[in-house]
């Protein structure tokens, strides 16, 4: 409710205002070409929209006063009454600026997180008001409490404009993007989920640093490397967006040989674009070639020269004797449906390697999950 109005002229110390550095932390930036139109607009036309205070602070306008008292130009003030506090203050200020500005997603995001912010300060001086008038027990309270918490971010999300998945990635990318790729962002130079998907990235590459490798010798070898593609195709995606990915080099240089048993067999997944290259990781690991699978996936891939719809799975050997399959030979084509998750290849041909080769020690490298009767190296969460 406003109470109050003034009108200040060319005397600026009468004009003077105060300014809460919190209150105006809360409102998004301007960009050079903003501020210059907003600077032409009050030299032109004056200051047409009043500056609003609450207790003599700025709570609306702090650029057009910023203007105002650098060219000394007239302009009006209102006096805000009801809020009770600096919480209540700076959930009005929030609101005002959603419902006034047009904000890109990474500033709606931002407000949102103030927003919950707020909430979640006001939600901890209730709980303390509560508590010294016994309202609720503590741990009941402490239960609701979190309850409301963990729905605030959702509820903030939804008055600001934007999802609650894109407000969570954007606080992880403020939160942890390295400061040039939180700029750009803020810049809206680059997206929240582009950057987003780079501090996965960073956290997948630090996780693989802190990994020992495998120790001991294994009879059966199953390994899908993250392997890097040399052209990018836009608009096609990309594996750096799902996992840390390694050039062949890299590939090459994995002492693989350190786990192999005097007689070994390796499956080794490999796509259309690389399989030349899979003979020189081969070569590096101390196998050779013997046969390959290939799992027709269905549907249609998009590749460079045709439809992609398939991809290899290599059988190679170490020793100077073949270790050939002690079950029974499947057949070298297999058509299953992809997985909708990137890269996943089906269980199926888990099953084929443990038919074919029942006994002995088994590793599978770059697996995604635990599994019964395999030791298995990799970053997913769900190894964790």
């Amino acid at each position: 409710m406003i109470i109050e109005q003034n009108v200040f002229g060319g005397n600026m110390e009468k004009a003077k205002l105060k300014i809460n550095e919190q209150f105006r932390s809360l409102i998004p930036p301007l960009s050079d070409e903003e501020l210059s139109g907003l600077t032409e607009n009050i030299l032109k036309e004056g200051c047409r929209d009043p500056i609003v205070t609450w207790n003599g602070f700025i709570i609306d306008g702090h650029h057009r006063y910023a203007v105002c008292t650098h060219h000394n130009i007239y302009f009006k003030t209102v006096e805000v009454e009801g809020l009770k506090d600096d919480l209540d203050v700076e959930e009005w200020m929030i609101k005002n600026q959603i419902a006034k500005r047009n904000l890109t997603t990474i500033q709606k995001a931002e407000m949102a997180l103030k927003l919950e912010d707020v909430e979640r300060r006001k939600a901890k001086e209730r709980k303390i008001s509560n508590l010294k008038v016994g309202a609720k027990s503590p741990v009941r309270q402490d239960l609701a409490e979190r309850e409301q918490n963990g729905k605030a971010l959702e509820k903030a999300a939804k008055q600001c404009g934007v999802s609650y998945e894109t407000v969570r990635r954007a606080k992880k990318v403020l939160e942890e993007a390295p400061e040039t790729l939180k700029q750009e962002v803020l810049n809206s130079k680059v997206s929240i989920d582009k950057a987003f998907r780079a501090v996965q990235k960073q956290e997948r590459r630090k996780s693989y640093q802190k990994m020992e490798w495998p120790k001991g010798k294994f009879r059966v070898i199953l390994a899908d490397p993250p392997w890097s593609y040399e052209m990018k195709k836009p608009g096609h995606g990309d594996t750096d967006d799902h996992y840390d990915t390694l050039s062949i080099e890299q590939i090459c240089q994995l002492p693989v040989r350190d786990l192999v048993d005097q007689e070994c067999v390796l499956f080794l997944w490999v796509t259309v674009p690389l399989l030349e290259k899979v003979f020189a990781v081969l070569d590096a690991w101390g196998f050779s070639y013997r046969t390959s699978f290939v799992w027709d996936k269905g549907g249609k891939n998009i590749g460079s020269y045709s439809f992609v719809n398939h991809e290899y799975l290599i059988l190679a050997t170490y020793g100077t004797k073949p270790l050939t399959p002690e079950g029974d030979k499947p057949d070298s084509l297999m058509r299953m449906e992809k997985s909708r998750k990137h890269s996943e290849k089906p269980e199926e041909f888990r099953a084929m390697i443990d038919a074919m080769y029942p006994n002995g020690n088994r590793i599978e490298l770059f697996g995604r999950k635990k599994v019964e009767g395999w030791q298995v190296y990799g970053n997913d969460e769900a190894l964790k």
